[in-house]
């Protein structure tokens, strides 16, 4: 895996002060600290990770702290499902690629917009270059007024 190429999507807005008076920010969601992990790690210290640190993603780093990808407990639970042996399976084989990324004082509101569009549900929070977080979309449903899920039976 090329762990040189920049995120595919970063959301950049400016400073806080140019967030409208009274919007929620990433920043003030936002999850620290940050569990990541390396490329060439195993499923299983993955899984471990998680469980030890009670988070739904890890930010999947390469050189300089960059994010390159992430996974998730449901991409573990999957590649276990298909067969794959968590002992020899690279994190590399399951991760969700250059994820999308979001600045640390963009919008609530922006943040949601640019997971439904990418189509996940957690994103490597960013200031500048540097890594400092992770968002979810749970975590951003009260700020935008989202409703939850409804499950139909």
């Amino acid at each position: 895996m090329d762990t040189n190429v920049p995120p595919t999507t970063t959301l950049s807005v400016g400073p806080a002060a140019a967030t409208p008076r009274g919007c929620t920010t990433v920043a003030d969601v936002m999850a620290v600290p940050i569990a990541t992990i390396e490329p060439e790690a195993h499923l299983a210290a993955a899984s471990y990770l998680i469980k030890r640190s009670r988070a739904s993603v890890l930010v999947v780093t390469g050189d300089g702290g960059q994010p390159v990808a992430t996974v998730t407990a449901v991409d573990i639970g999957r590649a276990i499902a298909d067969g794959r042996d968590v002992e020899l399976t690279r994190i590399r084989q399951v991760v969700t690629r250059k994820p999308p990324t979001v600045e640390v004082h963009a919008t609530a509101a922006d943040a949601v917009r640019l997971m439904l569009a990418a189509g996940v549900q957690c994103l490597p929070v960013l200031d500048g270059s540097r890594l400092v977080g992770t968002v979810q979309l749970d975590d951003l449903r009260p700020a935008v007024r989202m409703p939850e899920p409804q499950v139909h039976r």
